[in-house]
């Protein structure tokens, strides 16, 4: 794996961010404590999206296609619903664009999922209920290096306590504050002063 290659040689010292923790993540490398979980979720239509909310519903649903971008979520899919077909995609953006021709949903994270529906806003996140599936997030580091764990789990304790991870994320991934717009200037009201 190339990632496990440049943390073992020092070419990086930190991978950010999006990664999973999960058994094969700490046979690999060593990893930061966690600094959020996300929610395992359906990226879908918006029109899917009742139909992805329930997941006694998606049980009875023996034709189902589902895209995914990695093994592991191709895992979960098996776990959360065994009769499903999994497709494997490059990236996100390929089942935005076309892939949701050939399957009806993106297995995803919630969170991660949301961001991409702000580019593509006729998409919709679902969260199948009753099971919802939390996964930590961790960064990637040297295994021979503790001290620089040591730093970045404190970073990360500092900055989880004092709130700087939620804003960061509230802004970024959830798209907090971005549709905040600013008064056109006009003559009449900025030079005349004549309405408010």
């Amino acid at each position: 794996m190339k990632l496990q290659k440049h943390l073992k040689n020092g070419t990086i010292d930190i991978v950010m961010s999006g990664i999973l923790l999960n058994t094969k993540t700490i046979e690999s490398y060593d990893v930061s404590v966690p600094y959020m979980e996300q929610t395992v979720a359906f990226i879908v239509p918006d029109y899917l999206r009742n139909k992805f909310n329930s997941l006694d519903e998606l049980m009875n649903n023996k034709d189902l296609s589902v895209a995914v971008t990695e093994n592991y979520y191709k895992d979960k899919l098996k776990a959360l619903l065994p009769q499903a077909k999994g497709t494997t995609i490059p990236s996100p953006r390929q089942f935005f664009k076309s892939g949701y021709k050939n399957s009806e949903a993106l297995l995803y994270m919630a969170e991660a999922g949301s961001a991409w529906t702000l580019i593509y806003p006729s998409f919709s996140v679902a969260i199948p209920y009753p099971k919802i599936i939390k996964i930590p997030m961790v960064y990637p580091l040297p295994i021979d290096d503790p001290k620089w764990k040591q730093f970045v789990d404190t970073w990360i304790l500092l900055n989880k306590n004092n709130g700087t991870i939620n804003t960061v994320f509230n802004h970024w991934i959830k798209g907090e504050g971005a549709n905040i717009k600013e008064k056109r200037w006009s003559i009449i009201k900025d030079v005349f002063h004549w309405t408010d």
